[in-house]
């Protein structure tokens, strides 16, 4: 375990948070995650002019956002551009 230290603006303090590592790492992977989602969905839009939901639903209905959610896999620590690219060649074939 290690601490957090987090501020409490209403008691003018900080708390102390005790986080386990595991407990902190699969925070920071789904952090990760949901930032490059955000990136995703825009690409999405901005090249084939899909509307928020319409972008929400073709990337997570797609094969590569269950391997981006699967830790195990490790494609969030690819960066967003090249996730992009296997999203692009997988909506080739199914489109």
């Amino acid at each position: 375990y290690f601490s957090v230290f987090l501020w409490n603006r209403k008691g003018n303090c900080f708390i102390e948070k005790r986080v386990s590592e595991m407990e902190q790492h699969r925070k920071d992977v789904q952090f990760q995650i949901e930032c490059l989602t955000q990136e995703l969905i825009q690409m999405l839009m901005e090249d084939y002019g899909y509307s928020i939901p319409q972008a929400m639903e073709v990337l997570y209905q797609s094969k590569t956002f269950a391997k981006l959610e699967n830790e195990a896999a490790g494609l969030y620590y690819q960066g967003a551009v090249y996730i992009y690219d296997l999203l692009q060649e997988e909506l080739k074939h199914t489109i």
